[in-house]
């Protein structure tokens, strides 16, 4: 009898997200394409940021809307417009020269005036009998410093207890690397148009933006035709699940992984690692950690083996398909001991493995290139040390750190953080899940072991890296379902684990 299959799932495509010079150069040609005009684009953006209104506030009648130069300025005029004829109370201020605008923003200004709509441009302006501010301040193009008028009105906009609806992007904030100054608007809602821009998907942008909707004004085929992206904004649904496991398996078919870490002082962030790498269905997993932390690594994991302190370290990485290694490691002797040791082993055999937490405080030490086979898991500090740069300028380019991390040591990169950035093999990804309840002890600690366990079951560094982290972030976003985000413990993530490997 010929063995039944189970059909394999195509997972779904992962919207693609793009350089806010890319949508400037072609989103004219894709409208043309399309059929359309580029006014005819700004009065679909306008009708995109009215749904949106009526979608997240339903029970607002009263916009302030707010107006600056260029096309994001006409956005603003076309909600305007847009609302008042559905019969909002709408205020309007405008802080563009109208003989400076575009055609299409003095078009969309002057219908607005025909429709009976008011323009204000007096300073300052009264927040107060609003329900809704709208944002058509500054669009895409903004670099560097924020100029008044804009600098005091952003600062009087984030003062006022109202809710705001940003056009396209938050005012102020750099769309491609999603930089924050002094002056960026806080948002409760962005409409971002056309296509996803990358600094509303990571870091502070991910914060500013607030919920993001993002409308492709009927041109995305044609858009997508033209453009080439500059990465993937994913979740675990754009990931192809593990293959079903065939019926005569044993657990030699499904890898060793060996776990390095777990000083005396810190023998739970090692364990993290290895529970999570056994939900993720690693088929043997070994632990070396410090004598001292043995009882307390094993404990209530009968599964996990521990590494004989008479068996060479050399002997142990032989048998093993994957390692980790990193977690408690500490910086003292025991530490540094064996990851020189297993760098020098990696030198010449070239295994999957993944460097983290101390590990990736030791790597410091060592200007070597590790090669596509090895995964770098650092948070915004380990990152700053590797670079020799502050928190801050990770964080304030977070993608253009990552890049320059895989560069240096050719290498696979997570940045975590709000909106994990991705580097594997040259392309760019950006984790789309994951809460604020994630950023607790230990998270990293479980990010790494299911990686391990993943790289251990023979996917390449790079699909395991991607898939590791879409698993770890939904697994979080469960969890907070589950018991919310205050409180969450790495730990709370490993019963969902074993849920999505089997989805």
């Amino acid at each position: 009898m010929k063995p039944f299959t189970a059909a394999a799932r195509t997972p779904r495509l992962a919207q693609k997200f793009y350089s806010a010079q890319q949508i400037r150069q072609h989103e004219g040609a894709a409208a043309t394409a399309a059929d359309c005009d580029l006014y005819t684009l700004m009065e679909r953006a306008g009708q995109a940021v009215f749904n949106a209104i009526r979608q997240y506030f339903a029970e607002t009648r009263n916009l302030l809307v707010l107006c600056g130069s260029g096309n994001n300025g006409g956005d603003g005029f076309v909600v305007a417009r847009l609302a008042k004829q559905a019969g909002y109370t709408v205020v309007l201020h405008s802080f563009a020269d109208p003989h400076k605008a575009g055609e299409d923003a003095k078009l969309a200004r002057q219908k607005w005036l025909n429709s009976g709509g008011e323009i204000n441009i007096d300073i300052p302006v009264d927040f107060q009998s609003c329900d809704l501010i709208i944002d058509a301040l500054l669009g895409t193009g903004i670099k560097g410093t924020v100029r008044e008028p804009y600098q005091s009105l952003i600062g009087q906009i984030n003062q006022s207890p109202r809710p705001v609806l940003s056009i396209d992007i938050p005012s102020g904030l750099d769309a491609d690397c999603g930089m924050v100054n002094q002056y960026v608007i806080e948002a409760s809602v962005t409409v971002t148009l056309v296509g996803l821009k990358a600094g509303l998907l990571t870091g502070e942008g991910k914060q500013q933006c607030g919920i993001l909707v993002l409308d492709e004004l009927g041109i995305a085929t044609e858009f997508a035709q033209l453009a080439e992206s500059s990465g993937m904004h994913y979740a675990l649904d754009n990931v192809a699940p593990l293959p079903k496991r065939p019926i005569n398996s044993h657990k030699g078919h499904f890898g060793r992984l060996l776990c390095i870490g777990g000083h005396s002082s810190m023998p739970g962030a090692i364990r993290l690692s290895a529970n999570a790498a056994l939900r993720c269905g690693a088929g043997l997993i070994k632990v070396v950690c410090h004598p001292e932390s043995r009882l307390l690594v094993h404990s209530g994991l009968p599964e996990l083996m521990l590494g004989q302190e008479d068996v060479e370290l050399d002997d142990m990485l032989d048998w093993a398909d994957a390692i980790i290694i990193g977690p408690g490691l500490s910086q003292y002797s025991w530490g540094e001991s064996l990851f020189e040791q297993v760098i020098r082993y990696q030198q010449n055999q070239a295994k999957p493995w993944v460097i983290d937490a101390d590990g990736l405080n030791l790597l410091t030490k060592y200007n070597i290139q590790l090669g596509e086979h090895c995964v770098l898991t650092p948070h915004p500090g380990e990152a700053s040390r590797l670079l020799g740069c502050t928190v801050s300028d990770i964080e304030s380019n977070r993608i253009s750190s990552a890049r320059t991390l895989a560069q240096k040591y050719r290498c696979q990169v997570n940045l975590k953080g709000a909106g994990s950035v991705i580097v594997t093999d040259n392309q760019l990804a950006i984790c789309k899940e994951g809460n604020p309840g994630m950023a607790s002890a230990g998270m990293g600690d479980t990010l790494t072991g299911i990686i391990g366990a993943l790289m251990a079951q023979g996917l390449s560094a790079s699909d395991a890296l991607l898939h590791a982290s879409a698993l770890h972030a939904r697994a979080g976003d469960l969890a907070a379902q589950n018991g919310g985000e205050h409180g969450m413990l790495a730990s709370d993530l490993i019963l969902f684990l074993r849920q999505l490997v089997n989805r």
